[in-house]
């Protein structure tokens, strides 16, 4: 299962490890905000799984809609593997409880985003409670947490297994650069 803040940001980064593990004999499970892609998804026969929240948003209840939302999905799809994407498909996961700790994990920070860049105590306080979540969530069970490079792996000294996996930021169709945040 792909936990994505955006169907875009799938289909633009993710089809082909998507379409290996389908190869593989996976079931692939594409939970996430769905805005333009469905159609795209959708004929590359992974099941998709709406989330009612967008990446930008910082609405409570939005937030709160979401971790509920992704509770229920993976109480009732149990995945053999999660593959959350960017800060916020991590931060979520880790909110979601113990329901979000039963699962073999793969998560991986698609650049640092906009939280990395903003000065002050309260993003540093935001800053703080993400490297905690991406601690917790990789303690105590198969967990990988995965950086596009090793600046951004040396902003959280914590998690118990990690690698640098460049190339997140790679848009397939066209194969430019682009740092996408998370």
């Amino acid at each position: 299962m792909y936990i994505v803040p955006e169907d875009e940001t799938f289909t633009t980064h993710f089809l082909e490890p998507a379409r290996a593990a389908r190869a593989a004999g996976f079931d692939v499970m594409v939970a996430t905000f769905v805005r333009h892609q469905r159609d795209a998804i959708e004929r590359e026969d992974f099941r998709l799984l709406e989330m009612p929240t967008e990446r930008a948003s910082l609405s409570l209840v939005s937030l709160l809609r979401s971790i509920l939302r992704l509770r229920t999905i993976l109480a009732e799809e149990r995945p053999d593997l999660v593959h959350a994407l960017s800060i916020r498909s991590i931060v979520l996961l880790g909110l979601s409880g113990p329901v979000g700790r039963k699962y073999p994990l793969l998560a991986s920070f698609t650049g640092l985003g906009q939280l990395w860049g903003r000065a002050g105590w309260a993003a540093e306080m935001a800053r703080g409670f993400v490297r905690l979540q991406a601690c917790w969530l990789s303690r105590g069970r198969t967990a990988l947490v995965s950086f596009e490079n090793e600046d951004d792996r040396r902003e959280f000294p914590h998690p118990a297994d990690s690698v640098i996996f460049g190339g997140w930021g790679i848009e397939i169709g066209s194969r430019r650069s682009t740092k996408r945040s998370g």
